[in-house]
């Protein structure tokens, strides 16, 4: 009797594990999907065409509603303005950028990646990213108020980002870039 017992408890236990699962609509998948991961060597930005790895500075990535692969950006300037673009705005599910705390700024490619609406960004830093002038991008606010003593800057929240910001690096960076750097072949 109590093997039967047993028995019919772990069924009812895994159908109701079954149904827990199922109830969640795939969210628990769908979260795992859509976790930041390492760009290959062949990934390029969607915005300018750079391939992502091998320059200075931080790197974004983001997941849209259409798609479980990521798309890898060289900086953090073309994620968001990508981010905050209308037409791509209702699409984007997940955004990360690295964690700049730790990482070397001339070849973070291996640093950690943190979700981009949590991070602490510097604006208007000294620091050049692929493109010239980006946002360094931090987990926590300590060290970006750090980085930005050192290096000047303001820091901000994800929120506070905004594509007045983001036109205003954008024209610092037409203003002094060394086009032979951006001609998407290097690297």
């Amino acid at each position: 009797m109590r093997l039967a017992y047993k028995k019919y408890l772990s069924v009812f236990t895994a159908l109701l594990f079954a149904l827990l699962l199922l109830s969640c609509d795939g969210s628990v998948s769908q979260e795992l999907a859509h976790t930041p991961r390492a760009p290959d060597s062949e990934a390029r930005c969607p915005v300018c065409g750079m391939k992502v790895l091998g320059w200075p500075g931080p790197k974004g990535q983001l997941f849209l509603s259409s798609s479980d692969r990521p798309l890898f950006f060289d900086n953090t300037v073309d994620l968001m303005r990508y981010v905050l673009h209308p037409d791509q705005n209702p699409r984007v599910l997940k955004v990360y950028v690295q964690d700049m705390t730790q990482a070397d700024w001339d070849q973070p490619d291996v640093a950690p990646w943190i979700d981009a609406r949590d991070a602490w960004f510097v604006a208007g830093h000294s620091r050049m990213g692929s493109m010239g002038p980006t946002l360094a991008s931090f987990a926590d606010r300590q060290a970006a108020a750090a980085f930005a003593a050192q290096y000047q800057g303001k820091v901000l929240g994800y929120g506070e980002i905004d594509t007045a910001l983001l036109d205003s690096l954008v024209a610092t960076m037409d203003a002094g870039r060394d086009h032979s750097m951006h001609d998407g072949h290097a690297h």
